[in-house]
């Protein structure tokens, strides 16, 4: 009698977290998964590919499945906001490139292709896939945890990683390669992953002032990897 008194308030229970987990997830969520899983994917099988047309090709389809999933999504406007953020940074992107990195010998590209100044179009398309999805972990991350510390910390954390794997990645496809620092991750000096935390650590005042902010985004990462290759 003991067993089957509890069995029901045990099945309530297993069904008020099942709620709360529905009424936390949105379609949104599953399109941005999907987009990132493509992303790392692609990236792993140009590590053995290491063709161009198909780094574009991927990114494209990734870009391409963000505009639709911003199109249908929930919170399109806050959306919105994070492809202004991410567009208006890839403005100065090649300027800001070639005198912070190239003048400072950080990276060297090895593929050959057009560039805007220093800058091929492949990691400027990577980096505002970047800024989307950082950007959308904040926003997500603060829907879920009801804390803006706590989403900060999950977009300075993910952010990270997600830059210490993709750096590796592009340099074991020979895509380009970053020169040698005092400390390194494999194949990518520490700096570059800090400078990511970092940087992203202000999701916050970017989306207030995502106008500004934006196009002054690639110059702050530039000034954190900067700061950290010189004490690093």
């Amino acid at each position: 009698m003991v067993f089957s008194s509890r069995r029901p308030s045990l099945t309530l229970t297993c069904m008020n977290i099942r709620t709360k987990l529905e009424k936390r997830m949105i379609q949104t969520d599953l399109f941005v998964l999907i987009c990132t899983f493509i992303a790392g994917l692609a990236l792993m099988i140009n590590v053995f590919l290491k063709s161009l047309l198909f780094i574009y090709g991927s990114i494209l389809i990734v870009l391409c499945l963000l505009v639709y999933a911003t199109i249908k999504s929930e919170i399109k406007d806050q959306l919105k906001e994070l492809w202004i953020l991410g567009l208006l940074s890839l403005i100065l992107y090649p300027p800001l490139e070639y005198l912070f990195v190239g003048r400072l010998d950080m990276v060297t590209y090895l593929t050959n292709e057009p560039t805007i100044l220093l800058s091929p179009v492949y990691p400027m398309l990577f980096w505002l896939f970047g800024v989307v999805l950082f950007g959308y972990i904040y926003i997500r991350s603060i829907h879920i945890f009801k804390s803006v510390a706590m989403a900060v910390a999950a977009v300075s954390f993910f952010s990270a990683i997600n830059g210490l794997v993709a750096e590796n990645l592009f340099n074991y496809m020979g895509f380009y390669r970053n020169n040698v620092s005092s400390i390194m991750i494999v194949k990518t000096p520490v700096y570059l992953p800090l400078g990511y935390m970092v940087t992203f650590a202000f999701m916050p005042l970017y989306l207030k002032f995502r106008w500004i902010s934006g196009l002054l985004l690639f110059g702050i990462i530039c000034l954190c990897w900067l700061m950290f290759s010189l004490i690093l």
